[in-house]
């Protein structure tokens, strides 16, 4: 019994979670609200063209393109992220969304729209002594530069940015004090944030696969640099420092290394290698050997087949008794097989198995 004071154990919904997370309630042509991706302080409707792993890539109805030619109509993300929502969610909760016409031909492809009953249900907390207030100083992580964390503005629903770079602002001399001071506000109570998962495993240099947030049809191989409560500061492998993303220890796009591989999403993964500049565009020296596409490499793995439903089965071990039927009489049992007994010669055969055997002894001497 001593041993198993402050062992770890599996969670007791174990495998209600096990069976939760391999099936998807999206199908192909619901429709979903989700964040803009042009501008993240709207939503825009949007319909489910792939899923694939529990990550769903989604069509804006009214896909535009940028400036520079570069397509902003599709956008992936998990099935469980914040981010979604159903149709009908910002109208309620007073959420600005972006109109879509309904002639447009995306529409066409829409069989339904999605319900509350299919998203994750929000965390219900009980606070006494208030709530978040209009005007409260928090600190988040930057939506626009998710490497960097910066004091925020808290409303009903929307958040503010203050500022990474303020002027007169430096981050090793900030005083929370001194800047609630100036700016007039209060600071959000501590017991309103949700504090748990300070134990949760994660050390420095480990390995795992992470979703690039600024670019989320890519995943990559990534290391935990640091540890911050529940935040992780994640370091994509073969990029710059520059591009490291904070995400939260419960976030939906970190995954097990080999992930990827077992949910055969390897095209998905990116070659963990940093954007070209202008000066190495030139094409490789020679005798420089090619480096393989890790994507081509990965594909050749052999996986092993993933199952799609665990069916739960009740063992029962029951005995039996087998019936012995009556004995046979003596007289009804058959006799033994004689047919591969070797029987001795007898009379005349055996007179003329005598002069065999006397040749066969005179030959064995001189053979020997």
């Amino acid at each position: 019994m001593n041993r198993l004071v402050g062992a770890r154990t599996l969670p007791v919904d174990f495998y209600m979670k096990l069976a939760e997370s391999m099936k998807c309630p999206f199908r192909t042509g619901m429709r979903v609200e989700v964040v803009d991706r042009t501008l993240v302080s709207r939503t825009r409707l949007a319909m489910v063209e792939t899923v694939t792993g529990g990550r769903l890539r989604l069509v804006y109805e009214d896909g535009e393109q940028e400036a520079q030619g570069e397509p902003l109509s599709d956008f992936w993300c998990h099935m469980w992220s914040p981010i979604l929502h159903p149709v009908g969610w910002s109208s309620k909760v007073g959420h600005v969304i972006k109109l879509t016409d309904v002639d447009h031909p995306t529409f066409r492809k829409v069989y339904c729209d999605s319900v509350p009953m299919l998203f994750k249900k929000p965390r219900t907390v009980y606070m006494e002594g208030g709530f978040f207030e209009v005007g409260m100083k928090l600190e988040a992580i930057n939506p626009v530069n998710l490497g960097n964390i910066c004091v925020l503005l808290d409303g009903y629903l929307m958040v503010g940015i203050d500022g990474t770079d303020g002027s007169g602002y430096d981050w090793k001399t900030f005083s929370w004090a001194k800047y609630l001071e100036e700016k007039g506000a209060r600071a959000a109570p501590a017991q309103l944030f949700n504090t748990d998962g300070s134990g949760h495993g994660f050390t420095q240099k480990m390995k795992l696969e992470a979703v690039d947030l600024m670019e989320p049809w890519l995943v990559c191989v990534a290391t935990v640099r640091r540890c911050v409560g529940r935040l992780l500061l994640l370091h994509f492998d073969g990029w710059e420092p520059d591009f490291d993303q904070w995400v939260d220890v419960q976030s939906p796009d970190i995954y097990p290394v080999g992930w990827m591989v077992k949910k055969k999403l390897a095209n998905l993964i990116s070659k963990n290698r940093p954007p070209r500049r202008p000066s190495q565009q030139s094409e490789p020296e020679a005798g420089t050997p090619e480096q393989s596409d890790p994507t081509t490499l990965i594909q050749q793995i052999k996986a092993e087949p993933e199952e799609q439903e665990i069916i739960a089965v009740k063992v029962e071990e029951v005995e039996m008794e087998t019936p012995i039927g009556p004995t046979l009489p003596e007289a009804q049992v058959p006799p033994p097989s004689l047919g591969v007994v070797k029987q001795e010669p007898q009379g005349e055969d055996q007179q003329k198995a005598e002069p065999q055997k006397k040749q066969q002894a005179e030959v064995e001497p001189m053979e020997r």
